[in-house]
């Protein structure tokens, strides 16, 4: 899951409270990370996805992340703590809850930054972003039983690909998303995750079968 966002109870953002600025005003649905999220992001989130790859002896090669700020800040600094080797991708496929549950009552207009921005801010992190985004952006009037589907459906998407084209991932969302992909996973079956902390995450690993075109091993990511 996404560090902090700046609209929580005791965040701010540059110092002040997000919803008293400008920036609120124009993306009220999009808030970005807090200062102490940015900082997170930046250290411990980061720091724990690639102890899990150097433990393992691999690499990541692509982050995969929703359309909303926080998530991109999220992303953009995982991706500057992997190298200059791993890409950014923003998937909207990834995203918020679109519903009444999340937004409000009324559908809104702007739900995230546009696409340049985001590009331009991945950018100025020093992060390769891929320039145009993939996947269908969800309808309204989402709920949440919907949307975990929508969840599933992406996780096991990924899964497959990263298993096809020998690639690891992570996957940066929300707290709903990390809770549905848990729950796909087989040592999980059953069990229902009600909250996912700011930073959450789970990382997890495959092992390729051994036949005569695929030998040793590779190693999967999905994080949040």
């Amino acid at each position: 899951r996404h560090a902090e966002r700046a609209d929580s109870v005791y965040a701010y953002w540059r110092g002040a409270r997000w919803t008293q600025t400008e920036d609120f005003q124009r993306w009220p649905v999009d808030p970005p990370l807090s200062d102490a999220g940015l900082e997170a992001a930046g250290h411990e989130t980061a720091q724990r996805v690639c102890d899990f790859a150097n433990a393992n002896n691999t690499s990541i090669h692509i982050v995969v992340t929703s359309p909303y700020l926080r998530c991109v800040q999220t992303a953009a600094e995982i991706c500057r703590s992997l190298g200059p080797g791993t890409r950014l991708l923003i998937d909207h496929a990834l995203g918020e809850i679109f519903g009444s549950k999340i937004m409000g009552e009324t559908e809104p207009a702007n739900p995230t930054r546009p696409m340049h921005q985001l590009v331009t801010y991945c950018k100025s992190r020093g992060v390769r972003c891929i320039s145009k985004a993939i996947g269908d952006w969800p309808k309204w009037s989402e709920d949440l039983k919907a949307a975990r589907r929508r969840y599933a459906d992406r996780f096991l998407t990924y899964l497959q690909r990263g298993s096809t084209a020998k690639r690891n991932f992570v996957l940066v969302t929300h707290g709903d998303c990390v809770g549905a992909a848990v729950c796909m996973m087989p040592s999980q079956s059953g069990r229902v995750l009600e909250k996912v902390e700011f930073g959450g995450m789970f990382l997890s690993k495959r092992k390729a079968r051994k036949d005569s075109q695929v030998k040793g091993s590779a190693a999967g990511r999905a994080s949040s």
